[in-house]
């Protein structure tokens, strides 16, 4: 899993890629989802995202993350400024950690357009985020 961190609007640990690799490979073990390899996830800034959801899904705004399968590869674009958002300054690390596994969820074949579904993605999600908050309060 690769992470690469393009965005410089909102500053991150530099141990930041190695702590979220980390967690989301426990994740995946702990919900027994399949492995991903090659998966990059990059984090980006509002533009940026809004740049790919305009060409890839034809919306001309922001999100918070994008996940595509393209075949012999996997990539994640999680857009920072959004998370600071959506979760706070002081969560920021844990909403990133959050958008990177629900981009997992999408690209393991879980989906929420469909009602059934939903329900499934969303328990797995909220004890996902029980873990992501735990993770990130033991981490020094």
């Amino acid at each position: 899993m690769e992470i690469h961190n393009t965005q410089d609007d909102v500053p991150l640990p530099s141990s930041y890629p190695d702590q979220l690799r980390a967690l989301l490979n426990h994740l995946q073990e702990t919900f027994h989802l399949p492995s991903l390899e090659p998966l990059t996830i990059v984090l980006v800034n509002d533009d940026r995202i809004r740049e790919l959801n305009r060409q890839f899904l034809g919306r001309d705004r922001p999100t918070n993350v994008l996940a595509f399968d393209l075949g012999d590869t996997k990539e994640i674009y999680i857009s920072v400024q959004t998370a600071v958002r959506e979760f706070g300054p002081d969560a920021v690390l844990e909403g990133v950690a959050f958008y990177a596994f629900h981009g997992i969820l999408h690209l393991s074949g879980f989906d929420h357009l469909q009602a059934h579904r939903q329900k499934e993605m969303k328990s797995v999600e909220h004890e996902a985020w029980r873990m992501i908050q735990q993770w990130f309060s033991s981490s020094p």
